[in-house]
């Protein structure tokens, strides 16, 4: 037989081959992806605003699935394979970690509850707080997908003249409501679905900003998913928590639109697009002037070449439609009349041949332009 491996200085010789295999198992069944693996990196790499944190313990897929597996056998005070971290250490990219990590993350199918939770607190929370560019617009553009499941259909803001919950109000409803969830084994007694149904409506009732809405929705996926509560008692706490979810969709978008990064921006039109299923023209057809930033308005022009004009709002009669769709046409054609080069005017021009009936396909800004005229009778173009 080999000799046995040194034990690193903390470790404990092997366990009994039951736990062991239950973790191996584990491992299998899991295929060695760990979707809080995910989750645990983003929190070591960000400070609860999201601002970067340089120090921390990195986890790989393999790493947490132990750990996670050796925590449920009751293993979880022994270092079983030196897995345990000793101390934070420096991390040397925490940029690239994040990006890294946001897009794994994004690989997990959003069928299953727990994940799709996870991701709407991870994205909505880095789509506006992390300081990396690259980060915020790679979580953005997974809201479009995320938000699309979950129903949200336009951005939300507070409104300017109502305060949100402070910290202090938005814990104590938090720990109302932990308090009345009961445990699968400890059993649900009468009434603990309307205890849990009260608790819900006193957190649903708050004006939560995003802060407020993440804690929330990281509570009850810990309450619904890893707290084994009694299925008896959660009333509507389901409910509630994909009703926070879509709010932190919602609100992360109206933030994105704004976004001082062209990219995030053109990043947060995309997934208003997509979440939306293209029927808010309002955020499109505003981008769509002299002066928004050359990615925002490629990435505008590409959304109308590939989905289309939105459908205009209500139920317009045809000559509506047909108005509606002419105010569209024009404002592109006033677009090709500033002096944009290369990007922009391309879009433009794919854009026209998409949502026109022109018998066109140029790319040349002047034919679109000509043929506006002369389809117009020769008048000129009005500003949209």
């Amino acid at each position: 037989m080999g000799r046995k491996p040194p034990l690193r200085r903390g470790s404990r010789p092997r366990p009994s081959a039951a736990p062991c295999g239950a973790v191996l198992v584990l491992l299998l069944a899991a295929g060695c992806r760990s979707v809080d693996a995910k989750v645990w990196n983003l929190r070591q790499v960000h400070a609860g605003d999201g601002s970067t944190a340089r120090v921390g313990t990195l986890h790989s897929d393999v790493q947490h699935i132990l750990l996670a597996a050796t925590d449920a056998a009751g293993l979880g005070g022994r270092n079983l394979f030196g897995l345990r971290d000793e101390e934070p250490e420096p991390i040397e990219d925490p940029d690239g970690v994040s990006l890294e990590n946001l897009i794994e993350l994004a690989e997990f199918s959003a069928r299953d509850p727990r994940t799709r939770a996870l991701q709407v607190e991870m994205f909505g929370w880095l789509a506006v707080d992390d300081p990396y560019c690259l980060a915020r617009e790679r979580a953005m553009l997974e809201i479009g997908a995320l938000g699309r499941k979950l129903g949200v259909t336009e951005p939300l803001y507070l409104p300017a003249d109502t305060a949100a919950a402070g910290p202090e109000e938005v814990g104590e409803a938090l720990r109302r409501l932990a308090a009345v969830v009961a445990p699968a084994g400890r059993g649900a007694g009468p009434g603990a679905a309307s205890d849990v149904d009260e608790a819900c409506a006193a957190i649903d009732s708050l004006v939560l900003d995003r802060d407020g809405l993440r804690r929330a929705i990281y509570l009850i996926t810990v309450l619904l998913y890893d707290g084994q509560a009694e299925p008896a008692a959660l009333g509507l706490l389901p409910d509630l928590h994909r009703s926070l979810q879509r709010q932190l969709l919602a609100q992360s978008l109206g933030k994105g639109l704004t976004d001082p990064h062209p990219w995030v921006r053109a990043a947060a039109l995309q997934a208003l697009v997509e979440a939306s299923g293209n029927s808010q023209p309002g955020p499109l057809f505003e981008i769509l002037r002299p002066g928004e930033a050359e990615p925002v308005l490629v990435r505008a022009l590409g959304m109308l070449e590939t989905h289309g004009i939105p459908r205009p709002p209500g139920d317009p009669s045809p000559a509506e439609r047909a108005s509606y769709e002419e105010v569209w046409i024009r404002q592109l054609v006033d677009l090709l009349r500033n002096p944009f080069e290369g990007p922009v005017s391309l879009a433009a021009c794919r854009a026209l041949a998409a949502i026109s009936d022109a018998p066109l396909s140029t790319l040349r800004p002047e034919e679109w332009i000509a043929w506006w005229e002369e389809s117009r009778g020769g008048g000129a173009s009005e500003s949209g």
